[in-house]
């Protein structure tokens, strides 16, 4: 039988095992909280960035940055020169003297020359680069000049825009002239119109009878308009373009001093629609229509559309840079610009202080004149094929060029692959324009003729040189791509400018984006270790916390580098 001593005694026990646990327990919580503390001091930058996303990170108060230092630059390939053979003999004095008097490379002049020549030229004829096949080409190109500023791009673009300006200004004045005419016609037109209303419903009228002759005067109403001969715009609506378009099938070039402004144009709000609207325009042999509730339908029968511009190399890598990812900038947009000039300015400056080449101007200004004097067709556009010779070597050329696609050396290069895969069409483009602008006769009043003439081989050689000068500086615009593709670093650096990665992401999460170049861990652990190495980035390491999670990896940006976009 156990006693009240028995009792006690187990009591005592049992109240000393308890405190024995309390002590114990409260040395484990003391533990605990220490350990709390130090993972919290560990990931304070994580907690700022919950209150501050942009915000300097706590530990760079303790560790400052070092200076930021640029990335190293892609390799520039060199570039070669335009030489004069490689232009038109209608346009080549023209083009000579001028870049000679400005001191410019011939290529900032002849660019575009041979785009506002191509552009004039639109519809009015077309190339079948096959033989039987009914494949077709018209040459309205898209080009532009790249240079920094100060370097006389914008005077080198009005010169080589003399000619159109001149035709636009005759064509202003004579529409001035038929729009007078014209008016007084419907003028006439509407007074007799509302006669016959006034006759058919007096009494005694005939609603009837008039109907006949209220239909024809309505015709005539419909056809006393005059509409305005254009061959180029400098800003537009896609809705105007579309109206211009409507009465000038011939095709409409669209001229900007500064390219870089057109293209935002296309990235604002409620435009969304312009950029494909320009990206079909490029082929220039279908129609569009256009249908808007309370506008009605426009019918554009002929969407054929020629770019040319300047742009400043800064501004072009961003375009580059957006053309290399998967965004809206992948289209193929900027790949439709084939004809790209990045010339080197090398050598001392020479003051040439001449008078203009009289003789060569007129000798040009025959050429563009010539072409204007050609028929536009919103229809079946005429055609002209290649010489026999011509065609043996743009098979072979064209044999070359799918094969080059196809090679191991640009399956890493999407970017330059869609714009040299355009070359199909650049080669029997330039070689029309060749062959157009040597047809025309050096006399006075000199035509163009194509009817018993095919596209000589010489102007097909010309446009083979063109096509590998121009390859030469397309290089040079995708150099990025080109040249730094085993370089995840610069491709990091690109997503981190446009605010595609942001301080505080997890790096982790950069490879669930998918982005070419940065698909794998270790081309990420390789481009996070060379930016570090620059000062660009920082990683952190953010221990799990005491509810569990595994450890995480931050990057920090250079404070330079928060909220900076471009």
């Amino acid at each position: 039988m156990r006693t009240y001593l028995h009792l006690a005694t187990e009591h005592l026990g049992a109240a000393e095992e308890r405190r024995k646990w309390a002590r114990g327990n409260a040395e484990t919580q003391q533990r605990r909280a220490r350990e709390e503390r130090q993972r919290a001091a560990e990931a304070a930058p994580a907690l700022e960035k919950a209150i501050a996303r942009n915000g300097e990170p706590r530990s760079n108060r303790h560790h400052p940055w070092p200076a930021l230092r640029p990335l190293p630059d892609a390799t520039l390939p060199p570039v070669p020169a335009m030489r004069s053979s490689m232009l038109p003999r209608g346009l080549r004095a023209w083009l000579v003297d001028a870049a000679e008097r400005l001191d410019v490379p011939l290529e900032l002049l002849g660019t575009p020359a041979l785009v506002m020549l191509g552009g004039l030229i639109g519809r009015r004829l077309c190339l079948r680069p096959k033989r039987y096949d009914d494949w077709i080409v018209v040459p309205n190109l898209w080009g532009a000049i790249i240079t920094r500023p100060g370097f006389l791009k914008s005077p080198a673009m009005h010169e080589a825009k003399r000619h159109l300006s001149e035709l636009a200004v005759q064509a202003a004045a004579a529409h001035r002239a038929v729009e007078a005419r014209a008016a007084l016609e419907r003028d006439v037109i509407e007074m007799e119109i509302a006669k016959l209303k006034r006759q058919a419903t007096s009494r005694g009228g005939d609603p009837e009878g008039s109907r006949a002759l209220l239909g024809k005067l309505k015709r005539r109403l419909a056809a006393a308009m005059a509409i305005p001969t254009r061959y180029y715009t400098n800003d537009a609506t896609v809705e105007k373009l579309g109206v211009l378009l409507a009465g000038n099938p011939a095709g409409l070039l669209v001229l900007r001093d500064e390219l870089a402004g057109w293209l935002r144009t296309l990235e604002k709000p409620g435009r969304e629609g312009d950029r494909e609207f320009f990206l079909e325009a490029w082929n220039g042999v279908g129609g569009y229509d256009v249908d808007r509730i309370g506008r009605g339908t426009l019918r554009i029968p002929a969407l054929t559309i020629s770019i040319c511009g300047t742009m400043q190399p800064g501004k072009l890598q961003a375009y580059v840079r957006e053309a290399l990812g998967d965004g809206r900038g992948a289209d193929g947009l900027l790949q439709r610009f084939q004809l790209l000039v990045w010339p080197d300015f090398t050598g001392e400056w020479t003051n040439v202080d001449r008078p203009p080449d009289g003789d060569a101007r007129a000798r040009a200004a025959r050429v563009f004149e010539a072409v204007a004097a050609l028929p536009g067709s919103a229809g079946k556009i005429p055609t002209v094929h290649f010489a026999a010779d011509a065609q043996d070597l743009f098979d072979d050329w064209r044999c070359t060029l799918e094969n080059r696609l196809r090679s191991p050396e640009l399956a890493a290069c999407p970017a330059y692959v869609s714009h040299v895969s355009k070359y199909r069409s650049l080669l029997p483009a330039l070689a029309l324009i060749h062959h157009v602008a040597d047809g025309v006769g050096a006399e006075d009043g000199g035509s163009v003729s194509f009817d018993r003439r095919s596209v000589s081989i010489a102007a097909t050689k010309k446009a083979a040189m063109l096509v590998e000068f121009f390859d030469a500086h397309a290089r040079r615009v995708y150099a990025p791509e080109l040249y730094q593709q085993c370089s995840p670093h610069a491709l990091l650096a690109a997503k981190i400018k446009m605010g595609a990665v942001r301080d505080g992401d997890l790096i982790r999460a950069i490879r669930r984006h998918g982005w070419t170049g940065l698909k794998t861990a270790e081309a990420i652990e390789n481009a996070a270790a060379a930016l570090t190495s620059l000062g660009w980035i920082r990683i952190e390491e953010i221990l799990p916390t005491p509810q569990g999670g595994r450890p995480s990896r931050v990057l920090r940006l250079h404070p330079t580098l928060q909220g900076v976009v471009e």
